[in-house]
């Protein structure tokens, strides 16, 4: 009736029915008697104006990852996190879909590579799978502290788990996962959201954040921090040595600085920039088992 009324043909919650498109939908054309609906989930087309729909891209990779895991024990477990699309899992053979929304981090636990976790956008919420995937047995909610003004985490909300396969996440506080829901653990009052944790590998002790351009530390767990002098730029990367608790590297966008007194009150820092391209630093990765020390740069 020339746009009076109007009926919902899909649900972009209801990726079983046939009508399913992708959610954030911004192309629709009808072409030769088809009708075409472009989305950030693929290109899907119906015969029946719309009752209907085919995806006709269900089997290109073309989805971006924003953050990926490897497991510990065997390098074809994976988790990651993709744009628009929610968490993935490989398990060797096959990718699968286990929680819906934007994807960001996916980690898999370092003791059990059966159990993945995934966040959303601003880390709105945490998925479990216990089951490389399979299906999702839970869902944890943002902390919403709104009397400390902790109501959302940033875009991509780090996430990570120490050793022993706890899981830690930075909003405007650093909290832990206990049971089913989030405990806070500092009381710091930072600045902004954190966009950075690194947990010491050799310590559990010991873990780091970062906020902008400025660097903590924690010796207690997670609870106190003192920030730590560090004036080269905003902080894209944080890595501790696997090897070495006092060994550590940190990217911004102009270079990479290490320090080897970490540990101490008072860290200093040299430049190791030399001859990298000027892109972006964005993120390093210590390979323990290398045999070589190596340091992977992105």
């Amino acid at each position: 009736d020339g746009g009076e009324d109007f009926t919902k043909l899909t649900s972009w919650f209801q990726p079983d029915t046939p009508s399913f498109t992708h959610a954030d939908i911004h192309f629709l054309r009808f072409i030769d008697g088809k009708f075409f609906a472009g989305t950030d989930g693929g290109i899907y087309v119906s015969t029946n104006e719309g009752v209907n729909f085919t995806d006709l891209t269900e089997k290109l990779s073309i989805s971006q990852f924003y953050k990926i895991s490897a497991s510990v024990q065997n390098s074809s477990v994976i988790a990651g996190g993709l744009q628009d699309n929610g968490g993935f899992a490989y398990n060797e053979t096959s990718w699968t879909n286990y929680h819906g929304g934007d994807g960001m981090e996916g980690n898999v636990s370092p003791i059990n590579e059966n159990i993945h976790y995934g966040f959303t956008q601003y880390g709105g919420s945490l998925n479990r799978t216990s089951n490389k995937g399979a299906t999702s047995d839970l869902r944890v909610d943002a902390p919403f502290a709104e009397s400390i003004g902790d109501n959302g985490g940033e875009w991509v909300t780090p996430m990570t788990l120490n050793n022993a396969g706890e899981v830690y996440a930075g909003y405007k506080e650093l909290y832990k996962l206990e049971g089913n829901s989030w405990t806070k653990l500092s009381n710091q009052s930072f600045s902004d959201d954190l966009d950075r944790i690194e947990i010491d590998p050799n310590n559990n002790d010991n873990i780091y954040v970062s906020e902008s351009n400025r660097l903590y530390k924690s010796t207690d767990g997670g609870v106190t921090f003192n920030q730590i002098v560090f004036s080269q730029g905003t902080i894209n990367a944080i890595e501790v040595s696997n090897l070495d608790s006092n060994t550590a590297w940190i990217g911004v966008n102009t270079g990479v600085y290490k320090t080897t007194n970490l540990t101490s009150e008072t860290p200093t820092f040299i430049n190791l920039t030399d001859n990298l391209p000027s892109e972006n630093k964005l993120t390093i990765k210590h390979h323990s088992r290398s045999g070589n020390n190596t340091i992977y740069l992105g």
